[in-house]
Protein backbone atom coordinates (compact mmCIF):
# COMPACT_ATOMS: atom_id res chain seq x y z
CA UNK A 1 0.00 0.00 0.00
CA UNK A 2 1.23 3.32 -0.71
CA UNK A 3 1.56 6.01 1.91
CA UNK A 4 -1.47 8.47 1.70
CA UNK A 5 -2.02 12.25 2.20
CA UNK A 6 -4.56 13.92 2.07
CA UNK A 7 -4.35 17.46 0.35
CA UNK A 8 -8.16 19.67 0.13
CA UNK A 9 -8.80 22.32 -2.74
CA UNK A 10 -11.49 24.71 -1.56
CA UNK A 11 -12.77 22.00 0.54
CA UNK A 12 -12.42 19.16 -1.39
CA UNK A 13 -10.15 15.87 -1.07
CA UNK A 14 -7.31 15.41 -3.31
CA UNK A 15 -5.42 11.49 -2.61
CA UNK A 16 -1.46 12.17 -2.51
CA UNK A 17 0.02 8.16 -2.94
CA UNK A 18 3.11 8.81 -4.16
CA UNK A 19 6.63 10.06 -2.99
CA UNK A 20 8.39 13.38 -3.98
CA UNK A 21 10.58 11.51 -6.31
CA UNK A 22 7.27 9.91 -8.09
CA UNK A 23 3.98 11.43 -7.23
CA UNK A 24 0.58 10.37 -8.12
CA UNK A 25 -2.91 11.29 -6.95
CA UNK A 26 -5.72 9.39 -6.93
CA UNK A 27 -7.33 10.11 -10.46
CA UNK A 28 -11.14 10.12 -9.54
CA UNK A 29 -10.00 12.73 -7.00
CA UNK A 30 -8.34 15.06 -9.59
CA UNK A 31 -11.52 14.47 -11.94
CA UNK A 32 -13.93 15.05 -9.47
CA UNK A 33 -12.52 18.65 -9.18
CA UNK A 34 -12.28 19.13 -12.55
CA UNK A 35 -15.26 17.74 -13.58
CA UNK A 36 -13.82 15.32 -16.09
CA UNK A 37 -15.23 11.61 -16.28
CA UNK A 38 -12.66 9.61 -14.55
CA UNK A 39 -12.65 6.96 -16.42
CA UNK A 40 -13.08 8.65 -20.29
CA UNK A 41 -10.24 10.81 -19.36
CA UNK A 42 -7.50 8.39 -17.99
CA UNK A 43 -8.76 5.23 -19.63
CA UNK A 44 -10.42 6.39 -22.70
CA UNK A 45 -13.61 5.47 -24.83
CA UNK A 46 -13.74 2.33 -26.32
CA UNK A 47 -13.73 3.00 -30.42
CA UNK A 48 -14.49 0.42 -33.25
CA UNK A 49 -11.83 0.23 -36.55
CA UNK A 50 -12.76 0.46 -39.68
CA UNK A 51 -11.53 -3.67 -39.55
CA UNK A 52 -13.33 -4.17 -36.54
CA UNK A 53 -11.26 -3.98 -34.38
CA UNK A 54 -10.88 -2.02 -30.78
CA UNK A 55 -9.18 0.37 -29.63
CA UNK A 56 -9.02 3.45 -26.56
CA UNK A 57 -8.60 7.06 -27.87
CA UNK A 58 -8.49 10.16 -25.78
CA UNK A 59 -7.23 8.68 -22.47
CA UNK A 60 -3.60 8.72 -20.57
CA UNK A 61 -0.64 7.03 -22.04
CA UNK A 62 0.58 4.35 -20.12
CA UNK A 63 3.33 5.69 -18.36
CA UNK A 64 1.07 8.86 -17.02
CA UNK A 65 -0.76 6.32 -14.67
CA UNK A 66 -1.22 4.04 -12.67
CA UNK A 67 -2.86 2.08 -9.94
CA UNK A 68 -2.28 2.25 -6.48
CA UNK A 69 -3.74 0.59 -3.03
CA UNK A 70 -5.71 2.99 -0.69
CA UNK A 71 -7.17 2.70 2.19
CA UNK A 72 -11.18 3.84 1.92
CA UNK A 73 -13.81 3.50 4.54
CA UNK A 74 -14.58 0.10 2.79
CA UNK A 75 -11.33 -0.77 3.01
CA UNK A 76 -8.38 -1.05 0.64
CA UNK A 77 -9.03 -0.62 -2.84
CA UNK A 78 -7.11 -0.67 -5.89
CA UNK A 79 -7.32 2.75 -7.57
CA UNK A 80 -6.91 4.77 -10.75
CA UNK A 81 -3.63 7.12 -10.06
CA UNK A 82 -2.03 9.62 -12.21
CA UNK A 83 1.70 10.94 -12.18
CA UNK A 84 2.76 14.32 -12.61
CA UNK A 85 2.79 13.78 -16.04
CA UNK A 86 -1.19 12.94 -15.79
CA UNK A 87 -1.82 15.26 -13.78
CA UNK A 88 -1.17 18.17 -16.23
CA UNK A 89 -2.68 16.74 -19.14
CA UNK A 90 -6.13 16.32 -16.95
CA UNK A 91 -5.63 19.36 -16.26
CA UNK A 92 -5.62 20.98 -19.09
CA UNK A 93 -8.32 18.87 -20.52
CA UNK A 94 -11.00 20.47 -18.74
CA UNK A 95 -12.36 23.64 -19.71
CA UNK A 96 -14.36 24.29 -16.56
CA UNK A 97 -12.98 27.56 -14.78
CA UNK A 98 -12.26 25.29 -11.78
CA UNK A 99 -9.03 23.78 -13.95
CA UNK A 100 -7.41 26.93 -14.08
CA UNK A 101 -7.60 27.98 -9.89
CA UNK A 102 -6.55 23.96 -9.89
CA UNK A 103 -3.85 24.35 -12.48
CA UNK A 104 -2.46 27.38 -10.14
CA UNK A 105 -2.53 25.57 -6.71
CA UNK A 106 -1.08 22.32 -7.83
CA UNK A 107 2.35 24.71 -9.60
CA UNK A 108 2.29 27.44 -7.23
CA UNK A 109 2.03 25.70 -3.98
CA UNK A 110 1.89 21.89 -3.89
CA UNK A 111 4.73 20.91 -6.31
CA UNK A 112 7.19 23.09 -5.18
CA UNK A 113 6.56 22.26 -1.59
CA UNK A 114 6.70 18.20 -2.47
CA UNK A 115 10.32 19.43 -4.14
CA UNK A 116 11.62 21.29 -1.83
CA UNK A 117 10.37 19.72 1.96
CA UNK A 118 9.15 16.28 0.32
CA UNK A 119 5.86 17.27 1.77
CA UNK A 120 3.08 19.40 1.54
CA UNK A 121 1.46 21.10 4.92
CA UNK A 122 -2.32 23.28 4.44
CA UNK A 123 -1.60 26.63 4.91
CA UNK A 124 -1.98 27.22 9.14
CA UNK A 125 -4.88 29.97 10.16
CA UNK A 126 -3.55 33.24 10.83
CA UNK A 127 -3.66 33.50 14.70
CA UNK A 128 -4.27 37.04 14.35
CA UNK A 129 -7.32 36.84 12.53
CA UNK A 130 -8.48 33.77 14.63
CA UNK A 131 -8.31 36.01 18.03
CA UNK A 132 -9.96 38.92 16.30
CA UNK A 133 -13.25 36.76 15.16
CA UNK A 134 -13.51 35.81 18.62
CA UNK A 135 -13.29 39.24 20.29
CA UNK A 136 -15.43 40.41 17.78
CA UNK A 137 -18.43 37.18 18.60
CA UNK A 138 -18.82 38.16 21.99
Amino acid sequence: MSDLSVFVFESQQVRFVGTPEKPEWVAADVCAILDIDTSVAVNGRKRTSADGGEYFDGGLDVDKKGTAIVSTPGGEQEMLTVTEAGLYRLIFKSRKPVAKRFQRWVFHEVLPSLRRTGTYEMPKPNQQLLILLCVLQK
